[in-house]
This record gives C-alpha cells, sequence and structure tokens, in this order.
C-alpha cells in the first residue's frame, strides 16, 4: 500500500492535472449560457438543472480523475443555487 502510494506520487503530472480543471471549467461555461439561454426563453426549471446534471456526466467521462466528478457536481449545486433560485445572483442555502 505504501510503495503504490509512493508510486502515485512520482507519477504526479501537473499537466493532466491543468487539462482536466480547464475541461472541468469550459464544460460548466458552456452549461451556464445555456441555462441561461434556457432561463431567458422561459422554460421550465426542471430543463435547467438537467443541463447541469448533463455537465456533470459530461466531466465525469471526459476527466482522469473520481475528484473531478465530485467537484462538479459541487460546483453544480451552487451554480444553480447561484444562478436560477431565489435570490438570485446570491448564495443562500437556508431557504426551503
Amino acid at each position: 500500500m505504501k510503495r503504490r502510494i509512493i508510486k502515485n506520487i512520482n507519477n504526479f503530472d501537473f499537466n493532466k492535472l491543468l487539462i482536466d480543471f480547464f475541461k472541468t471549467l469550459a464544460v460548466y461555461l458552456v452549461a451556464t449560457c445555456v441555462a441561461l439561454a434556457l432561463n431567458s426563453a422561459s422554460v421550465l426549471t426542471d430543463n435547467i438543472f438537467g443541463v447541469y446534471m448533463l455537465a456533470v456526466a459530461f466531466v465525469s467521462v471526459t476527466t482522469e480523475s473520481y475528484i473531478w466528478g465530485i467537484l462538479a457536481s459541487i460546483g453544480g449545486v451552487v451554480g444553480v443555487n447561484f444562478f436560477f433560485t431565489f435570490p438570485f445572483f446570491a448564495l443562500n442555502f437556508s431557504m426551503a
């Protein structure tokens, strides 16, 4: 076990980490633009949530680590709360 951890540390590649970060960022930028366009077209909010769920699935498939899928799901919750729930453009997790 200790040998495997040391091997993983030695094989760390900062470029792959950076590429996966920018993939995740690009997917969420596109998902937010699509969701904002759907919101301005007065589409049901369930479809907006679906856009973010699709973005999480796409990030999970295209990146190399599980951590990006986990971070993408947390980012999806924060993004929907920030952009599409009242009060708009503010984070408020205490309202029902």
